[in-house]
Parts: C-alpha cells; structure tokens; sequence
C-alpha cells in the first residue's frame, strides 16, 4: 500500500482508515496505464468519444508525449518509478495520494536521491 502502489497504480491513494486501522486504498487504474507516462487523459478521450475510429487524428493538446519534453522533464517521467527517492510530503501522499503528474516537475513533490549524495554513501548495506 505504501510502496508498490508508487509505481504499479495509476492515481494510487494508500489511505488508512484509522478507527478499523485498515487500509482504504484507491486506485484509478491498477498496473502501469496510459495516464503514468502520458498525464491525464479526460481530454483525449472526450475527443475519442466525440470523434469514433476512423475520425480525423486528435490534436496533439489531448495528450501528453514525453518525446515533445525537453530531456530533463522526459527523464522524470521515467524516474517517476526507476529512481530513488523521498516523498516531499508524506503525509500528503498518505492522503492524497501522489501528486507527480507526467510534465510536471518532478523535484517539486520529491527528493531525489543521487549517487553523488553523502547520505547515500553513509546508507548501510542490505
């Protein structure tokens, strides 16, 4: 609930009801969907809706393509879930989930944690 959901869960939300002390998680999408690398998707598939297979092709607007990212914003993209990592909110995460969009800026809602860091030298060894 608190780790796996990170990466394999679209918009997980692992929130604990404290009187049962049970999880009450959410999910929008179980597994790695669209929405993970793309961002959100409400407007591509309104279009999808309006527009049946064989319509014209969508505006690139209702979608999200890494490609068309600068190499630093298509890279956390990718490390949203192949970096390590803090929360920069925990709590925050706890309650609503997590707040990383694909194209946002991932260093806003993280600490990243580099090779060349001192405290990831200091780490013990498992």
């Amino acid at each position: 609930n608190d780790s796996c959901i990170q990466c394999h869960a679209v918009r997980g939300r692992p929130d604990t009801n404290l009187l049962t002390e049970i999880f009450d998680t959410s999910v929008v999408d179980l597994g790695i969907a669209c929405e993970a690398c793309h961002g959100l998707g409400q407007r591509h598939v309104k279009f999808r809706r309006q527009n049946p297979s064989g319509a014209p092709e969508q505006p690139a607007s209702t979608m999200l393509n890494p490609v068309q990212l600068d190499h630093r914003r298509s890279s956390q993209i990718c490390g949203q879930c192949h970096i390590q990592f803090a929360f920069s909110d925990l709590p925050g995460f706890f309650m609503d989930g997590l707040a990383y969009r694909a194209g946002d800026d991932i260093h806003e809602t993280r600490y990243m944690h580099a090779f060349k860091d001192d405290h990831v030298h200091k780490a013990p060894l498992y």
